[in-house]
């Protein structure tokens, strides 16, 4: 009876080692393949075919090319959250907290690929990567995927460079001189849906600015558009308030050099801006233009 016992509880102890292994295994073995985001960085996938220049510039299209010998493909571009703000420059493969969005239309193209165009205007580093799928498109002509199951990822890089040097300048919407000699800063006379020229370094002619008519809240809406050469001085001082448009109304015209660091009815870095109506308004710019 004693040895019975014995069996009983070594074959009861067997069954449970047996069973804690089984589970212990079932916990650690879930496909790296169904891991989407974990797998990837550097790695090359022989099944995909991709075409993209290393170095583009900025304002300027290029293509990113793709196919694939089997299965379904798509690109999707890289970015990171910063303050529930969408950041895609200076970003590797490597940025940690990188999340993705789809960028071909209509999501996974059949193997046999196509083409996407994009275009930055600030340059810097982007990221992007091409998601295989291993299950072809039905009646695609394409063979499913037999070395992987699931997604495959290839993520590639590209840098944008400045195609010209910038150089900083001050930018007037087009009117009336503040004062005659010297400062050669203008103001603008208030006109419903005309275009202004907006003047940089005095004679560049670097954009337009429109007014629209007066709401029924009393206000105007003020459009900037800049040239493809013009841009924003960029926000060179972290932590400080990035303002290169300054906009000061005027019930009667001003004299006297202006301050736009003291402007008052507008400062930020918007190029659409609704503002009280005014007669006149000053409207400052700190610019860059590609030379």
């Amino acid at each position: 009876m004693k040895k019975l016992f014995v069996l009983i509880t070594f074959a009861a102890f067997a069954i449970a080692t047996v069973f804690f292994h089984s589970c212990q295994k079932e916990e650690t073995t879930i496909p790296v393949k169904e891991q989407g985001t974990l797998m990837l960085k550097t790695t090359t996938i022989p099944e995909l075919n991709l075409t993209y220049p290393s170095e583009a510039y900025s304002n300027q299209d290029f293509d990113i090319v793709f196919s694939s010998t089997c299965g379904k493909v798509k690109i999707e571009r890289g970015y990171v959250l910063v303050e529930d703000v969408k950041v895609y420059n200076g970003l590797t493969c490597d940025s940690p907290g990188l999340e993705w969005e789809e960028i071909t239309s209509g999501g996974y193209s059949t193997c046999a690929g196509s083409t996407h165009t994009e275009n930055w205007a600030e340059a810097g580093t982007y990221v992007y990567r091409a998601a295989l799928h291993h299950k072809a498109k039905n009646k695609s002509d394409c063979d499913d995927c037999d070395s992987f199951t699931g997604n495959e990822f290839e993520c590639f890089m590209i840098t944008v460079v400045d195609l010209c040097e910038w150089y900083g300048e001050t930018a007037w919407a087009d009117g009336d001189r503040y004062v005659e000699q010297g400062n050669w800063a203008t103001y603008t006379t208030y006109q419903s849906e005309d275009d202004v020229i907006l003047y940089a370094g005095q004679t560049i002619a670097a954009g337009t600015v429109t007014f629209s008519s007066v709401d029924g809240n009393g206000d105007v809406t003020i459009t900037i558009m800049l040239n493809s050469n013009v841009r924003l001085k960029p926000d060179d001082q972290p932590g400080e308030p990035y303002e290169p448009v300054k906009i000061q109304g005027y019930t009667s015209p001003p004299s006297g050099n202006p301050a736009p660091g003291q402007f008052t009815t507008y400062k930020g870095d918007q190029l659409i801006i609704t503002v009280p109506y005014y007669m006149y308004y000053g409207i400052h710019l700190d610019v860059e233009i590609c030379e």
